[in-house]
């Protein structure tokens, strides 16, 4: 999928989300600097700390259209 598409899917996962612009830069600066492996619960409670609600699948979405992030196996991320 070209960049513009995963732009997109990531604004309509942060439009469910009704996430903040504020919001989406502190999750998304978490995910240019964090350089350890997570879970998607570790990032559920980050989105939870940042005052975002959001079901786990919609946080996966997130996680599985940002740039920012590679999908490993049995709900565990890195990033880039």
């Amino acid at each position: 999928m070209q960049r513009a598409g995963f732009l997109e899917i990531q604004k309509k996962c942060i439009k469910i989300m009704d996430m903040s612009e504020k919001k989406e830069e502190l999750v998304n600066r978490f995910l240019r600097t964090f350089t350890h492996y997570f879970t998607l619960k570790d990032m559920v409670r980050i989105f939870i700390s940042l005052g975002v609600r959001a079901r786990p699948q919609e946080v996966r979405e997130f996680l599985e259209s940002s740039p920012y992030v590679f999908a490993l196996e049995k709900d565990m991320f890195i990033t880039r």
